[in-house]
């Protein structure tokens, strides 16, 4: 079975734990056998890249990271929603080009 790896590159360290708990729960590498980063941008975004040995690389910029009300940040929120729109993109890609090949 295929798998994937997951990095999470971010300066705050707790947070970064956040949010790979976050991935690792939400997309199991063995189900998703893609390679995910998510990374911190210098402009309030994630960066998110998507990728695997096939060829298929998609790179996302999330929305803008908000403060909520009560000082929390929904960093944790919009790292999975950006990865999960990459990761679709991702698997409509992989599985259009197999359709291809086997035509």
């Amino acid at each position: 079975m295929r798998r994937g790896s997951r990095t999470v590159l971010f300066a705050d360290e707790e947070l970064a734990e956040q949010v790979m708990a976050a991935i690792e729960q939400a997309l199991p590498e063995g189900q998703y056998p893609f390679q995910i980063e998510v990374a911190e941008a210098s402009d309030g975004q994630l960066d998110v890249r998507v990728w695997n040995n096939q060829g298929i690389h998609v790179a996302m910029a999330s929305s803008l990271i908000r403060t909520q009300s009560d000082g929390k940040s929904d960093t944790v929120a919009v790292a999975i929603n950006t990865m999960n729109r990459a990761l679709e993109l991702a698997r409509w890609l992989w599985l259009h080009q197999r359709r291809r090949r086997n035509a």
